[in-house]
């Protein structure tokens, strides 16, 4: 696994790679009960926030967002903001309190540059801590297995 992490690489930290090559699983492992939402295009920024971002936020958890590369250019905009090293987000009459414990751990199946919306994540935030992931099944079975 490369890691190239720059100045808000503290809040936000992405997996990338191809399907298959334990992206979910290596975040799973470095950020231990963590909270793991499943991210869909349909999901609205409200979505996000109620199945455990605000949650995680609140408590300065880690929560592992799975396939970010398919949420909305709105969800996008709201990670962005939440990890910007803010300690409040406030929208609409919502007013979150965020720990600085808290860290968004993506998932997602790109290569740099090769997808629009994670090219424009990370364009945005340009300091993500980002990990490619590149796996083997032998690999990942000697990690899981000992």
């Amino acid at each position: 696994m490369s890691t190239r992490t720059n100045h808000l690489g503290n809040r936000l930290v992405i997996y990338y790679g191809p399907t298959g090559v334990g992206k979910t699983y290596t975040a799973e492992m470095e950020y231990p009960g963590s909270k793991s939402i499943l991210c869909l295009e349909s999901m609205t920024p409200a979505d996000l926030l109620n199945q455990g971002l605000r949650e995680a936020m609140e408590s300065g958890l880690a929560v592992i967002l799975e396939g970010v590369n398919h949420l909305s250019e709105s969800c996008l905009n709201l990670l962005l903001v939440v990890c910007d090293g803010r300690t409040e987000y406030t929208e609409g009459g919502l007013n979150i309190k965020i720990d600085d414990n808290f860290k968004v751990v993506a998932t997602a199946l790109f290569r740099e540059g090769t997808d629009r919306r994670i090219a424009l994540l990370l364009e945005l935030v340009a300091g993500a801590d980002t990990r490619e992931c590149y796996n083997t099944p032998a690999t990942l079975a000697a990690i899981a297995y000992g």
